[in-house]
C-alpha cells in the first residue's frame, strides 16, 4: 500500500509538476502529524492482524499510507532518483509474476544503492516515528 500509495505521487509529479506533489507530501505530513498526536503513530511493517486487533484502529491509513508515502520519499532523497528509479525498474524485473516480499524490495534497493539501509529501515519501518 506505501508503494501504491508513493507510485500516485510520481504520476502527479511527471503529469502536474513538483509542487502538486510538495502539496501532495505536505497532506501525509499533516495527517501523519496528526495521527502522532492521537497517539496513533506505529510501525509500517506491521501485519494487517495488528492493525486490526492490536493498534489504534485509525492508525493503518496515517501509518500505511502516510508515512509509508513519505517513507518512499525519504528513501528516494537518500540514495537519489538515478538508484532509486533503477531499483524500481530492478524490483519489476526481478519479482514480475512472483509474489515479492518487503524483503525482496529492501535488498533491491540495497543493491543498487551498493550500501545496507538497515538503519533506515528500522527508523521508518520498524519503529514509531521516524
Amino acid at each position: 500500500e506505501s508503494l501504491t500509495t508513493y507510485s500516485s505521487s510520481l504520476y502527479y509529479e511527471f503529469e502536474k509538476g513538483p509542487q502538486y506533489v510538495q502539496g501532495l507530501e505536505n497532506s501525509w505530513q499533516e495527517a501523519y502529524d496528526q495521527a502522532i498526536q492521537r497517539g496513533a503513530d506505529d510501525q509500517i511493517a506491521a501485519s494487517l492482524e495488528h492493525f486490526e486487533f492490536e493498534a489504534n484502529p485509525r492508525a493503518y491509513g496515517a501509518v500505511v499510507y502516510n508515512k509509508g508515502g513519505l517513507f518512499f520519499e525519504a528513501l528516494r532523497k537518500k540514495i537519489g532518483d538515478q538508484a532509486f528509479f533503477q531499483a524500481l525498474e530492478n524490483y519489476y524485473q526481478e519479482n514480475k509474476y512472483q509474489i515479492a516480499t518487503p524483503e525482496d524490495l529492501k535488498g533491491t534497493f540495497e543493491q543498487t544503492y551498493g550500501q545496507s539501509l538497515e538503519n533506515f529501515y528500522q527508523e521508518w519501518l520498524y519503529s514509531p516515528e521516524p
